[in-house]
């Protein structure tokens, strides 16, 4: 799912993204269109989701998946486990020139993934 935030003369592009197991070549394949896309506009862009892919491992998939991020000049911004069992499940990307973003880890009780929470630059008119 993808939403376009305006505010102002800003606009900030979301992609939320749900992966199921295991990982295929038709989702790197997917996944690296939607990359070559987003790549291409001049606006703030973030991906979210439950990838599904234990970004605190060394494995193919997920070397394969942080490659693609970054050759697109994206980075993960969650450095902490995700997941009550352990592993970083969840991700918060963005362009590696936006800067820092800080991402908040919650356990809210509703679910065996935590909350993931941050702030954006952009402000709500009056």
């Amino acid at each position: 799912m993808e939403a376009r935030i305006l505010s102002g003369s800003r606009a900030q592009t979301v992609s939320v993204i749900y992966r199921t197991c295991p990982v295929s070549s038709e989702f790197s394949d997917e996944f690296s269109c939607l990359l070559d896309q987003l790549s291409l506009r001049n606006e703030e862009t973030v991906i979210v989701g439950d990838f599904n892919i234990r970004l605190d491992r060394d494995s193919a998939s997920t070397r394969s998946f942080r490659d693609a991020l970054n050759s697109h000049g994206f980075t993960v911004r969650v450095a902490r486990p995700t997941h009550r069992q352990g592993g970083i499940l969840d991700v918060v990307a963005t362009r590696e020139s936006s800067g820092e973003l800080l991402v908040g880890i919650f356990d809210v009780g509703i679910s065996d993934h935590y909350l993931l929470r941050w702030t954006t630059e952009l402000s709500r008119p009056s």
